[in-house]
């Protein structure tokens, strides 16, 4: 078995995330003589881990955490992106000024 991620529970009942590498040893008949496994702590590799999961998740909700797979949602990005283009701010500017304006996106932009 080679790389693979495990939790070992410790003494005081937490789990420590690790990567588990383990051989087997055989003899000359391929008679298994014994096994020999390695554990490396890889806890900081893990938070690390999270906390690229979690920007990559802000990046792709860069709309003030809204999410939408469906196309009219993803009208509505569109046109917050295009909007923001144009006026030459960010994205969490223009869909506070949606906000704040009242403008129905169903109508769209006018410029």
């Amino acid at each position: 078995m080679k790389k693979c991620r495990c939790l070992v529970r410790c003494k005081d009942g937490s789990f420590l995330p690790v990567l588990k590498n383990t051989s087997v040893l055989w003899d000359e008949n391929r008679i298994v003589l014994g096994v020999v496994e390695t554990l490396t702590d890889i806890s900081e590799l893990t938070r690390l881990d999270e906390k690229v999961h979690i920007f990559s998740r802000q990046r792709d909700a860069d709309f003030l955490g809204m999410v939408g797979k469906s196309p009219e949602m993803q009208t509505v990005f569109d046109m917050i992106r295009k909007a923001a283009k144009l006026l030459n701010i960010n994205r969490v500017t223009v869909w506070n000024r949606i906000k704040k304006y009242g403008i129905d996106l169903k109508k769209g932009f006018s410029v």
